[in-house]
């Protein structure tokens, strides 16, 4: 990766949480938003994998976001709201300005090179660069330091690289190839950046490590070894906040029990624990495992308790069909924002993120993770999109304002593309789907349909021919209580025994639900009974007679070749 003269790197993140409007109980999930965040010359671009269209990340749209600011300056942020009113639309804008400064390296600052340099210089200046990683961590013992790493350098061995003290900045300087850091001997942590052992605690916070790869291949079997390890034990003086990962690069091998996890924000909560991680975020680049030889073979583990974002990264590698194998195995409970990211190889990776809070409530009392948004992520390399549930797929932790738009999730051979077992309300729409063998499932395993409140519109869904007769959208295991929205999806079905749509309420529908305007086409269903009431295959005539999709129909869409992809 070749890259220009270093920056500094100043990251927003932005909710509409707390949007408040009448006519709606769930503004988070029902309204448009938009985000300008003031800075349109800013070299921010990445591709959107779900169209391959390149976008400037100045521009989103969602009720979360997030940004990048690399210069100082005072920035207009402009939120634009819109929201339907009856056959027109209301729309409403709000401004912030955001002060940009650049890093105060007070403690000093400090260059290194793995070629040129040498350790009996001071450091302290371009022309006399520091050369060992032992130097490096030495002089991390001081906070407010930032650190720049000349590209081109590499650094290889059993030596961690020890992120000791906070305020701190790494960052290349020169040109060429992303500095790389690797350990390949030993069992060691490419980084770690911890918060104090024992009753010592050492609090982290407003760290930023940009453009730099690093890698591990441990030959320690049964080892635990990672590229970048935040961690920290039960102390609750130890937290984290404000640490973010700029454009770097992870590579994972070995034989460790663990040691395919290039990335772990870990987190401790719930009893016993605390929620010490409070903000963190990784900015593009890339997280790969090589190889997965044993279980828990996870792309990215973790996250902050609130305030957590993955924006325009590349995940990919393989597991084991561990339950725990997953491209992101993430823990934020607050505030998620996973945008742009691009998932890919590697078989027997069980979820693309596996939104999984383990959350300590009662059925009675549930705690709640809320405020999730995954937007314009290409799914696949994996047996499943993604998910919400906890640990016991209970109601004891529910999630709630989760919303995910503009996804392509295709060739997943799970049983379904998206599994919701611990959810209170949920919105899909805008998603394209194809070659999957499942669909969008909502499997309650503890009484979900008493609570769950879903939205699912505008997707564009694929069955080929030949998949099992599984549901494409499936309400699935109870008498759902609760009001649904389903409309204005478009379902192709190729199969024999087509199944488009399978629901089971009581009475037919749950009132206030909505089925409506959904267009189905299933030409080689041999009876054309592809939709399914209370479990019973019904022709679309009859389904209609049911009281769903009064103005739904029957119609080929004539979509280019959704077999790859390419629809309307």
């Amino acid at each position: 990766m070749f890259a220009q003269e270093r920056s500094d790197a100043c990251f927003l993140q932005v909710s509409a949480s707390a949007i408040k409007a009448t006519g709606t109980s769930r503004p988070f999930e029902d309204l448009e938003y938009i985000w300008d965040f003031g800075d349109p010359t800013g070299k921010e671009i990445f591709e959107n994998p779900a169209n391959q269209r390149t976008v400037n990340a100045n521009y989103q749209d969602g009720p979360e976001a997030a940004y990048c600011y690399r210069n100082p300056g005072t920035y207009t942020v402009t939120l634009t709201v819109r929201g339907k009113n009856g056959q027109s639309f209301l729309s409403a804008k709000v401004t912030q300005a955001v002060t940009v400064t650049a890093f105060n390296a007070s403690g000093g600052e400090y260059w290194f090179d793995s070629v040129n340099g040498k350790d009996t210089n001071s450091g302290a200046n371009i022309n006399s660069p520091k050369q060992s990683v032992s130097a490096l961590n030495e002089l991390l013992r001081i906070p407010n330091r930032r650190f720049n790493i000349k590209r081109g350098s590499s650094w290889a061995g059993s030596m961690s690289l020890d992120i000791s003290s906070s305020p701190t900045r790494l960052a290349p300087y020169g040109l060429g190839d992303n500095p790389s850091f690797s350990i390949t001997n030993g069992s060691n942590n490419t980084v770690n950046l911890l918060n104090g052992r024992g009753d010592t605690a050492q609090p982290k916070s407003d760290v930023v490590v940009s453009g730099i790869d690093f890698s591990t291949s441990p030959n320690a079997a049964g080892s635990f070894a990672g590229n970048f390890l935040a961690a920290h034990t039960r102390n609750p003086a130890g937290t984290f906040d404000n640490i973010y990962i700029d454009n770097c690069n992870f590579t994972a091998t070995g034989a460790g029990k663990e040691s395919s996890t290039p990335l772990r924000f870990q987190r401790i909560s719930g009893p016993g624990g605390f929620n010490n991680m409070w903000a963190c975020g990784i900015w593009g680049g890339s997280m790969v495992n090589q190889t997965a030889v044993r279980g828990n073979a996870v792309g990215i583990f973790g996250g902050a308790y609130e305030w957590m974002f993955y924006v325009g990264c590349h995940v990919r590698g393989a597991g084991t069909s561990n339950v725990f194998d997953h491209h992101i195995y993430p823990t934020v409970q607050f505030h998620a924002l996973y945008r742009w990211i691009k998932f890919g190889s590697g078989p027997n990776r069980n979820y693309c993120i596996n939104t999984n809070c383990d959350l300590y409530g009662t059925v009675e009392h549930p705690e709640i993770a809320e405020y999730h948004l995954i937007a314009d992520c290409e799914m696949t390399g994996a047996k499943r999109a993604f998910d919400a549930s906890n640990g016991n797929n209970n109601l004891a932790g529910l999630f709630r304002n989760f919303v995910a738009q503009g996804n392509a999730m295709h060739d997943l051979d799970g049983n379904g593309v998206i599994i919701f077992s611990s959810c209170d309300t949920m919105t899909v729409r805008d998603n394209l789907v194809w070659n999957c063998t499942g669909g969008i499932w909502f499997a309650p395993s503890k009484n979900l349909a008493a609570v769950f409140r879903g939205q699912v519109y505008r997707n564009k869904i694929y069955q080929p021919a030949g998949t099992p007769s599984l549901a494409t959208i499936y309400y699935v295991g109870a008498t759902w209580t609760t009001p649904q929205q389903i409309t204005d999806n478009i379902i192709q079905d190729q199969r024999t025994t087509a199944n488009c749509l399978s629901s089971v309420f009581a009475d037919h529908i749950a009132a206030g639900s909505l089925i409506d305007r959904n267009k189905y086409w299933a030409p080689n269903d041999i009876d054309r009974k592809f939709l399914y009431n209370q479990a019973t295959p019904q022709s679309f005539v009859q389904w209609q007679a049911s009281g769903f999709d009064a103005n739904g129909s029957v119609a080929d869409p004539k979509w280019p070749d959704p077999t790859k992809g390419q629809f309307s």
